[in-house]
């Protein structure tokens, strides 16, 4: 072995952190703005 490295990310992975109240506010937004659910 002479060299590692991390790939790089090929998604638009996002985390949330907190309540689930929150969380799921959240993930509604980003669904409603991706025109995914109304």
């Amino acid at each position: 072995l002479t060299a590692m490295y991390e790939p790089e990310s090929e998604s638009d992975a996002t985390f949330w952190e907190g309540s689930a109240e929150e969380t799921a506010s959240e993930l509604g937004e980003l669904l409603r703005d991706k025109g995914v659910a109304q």
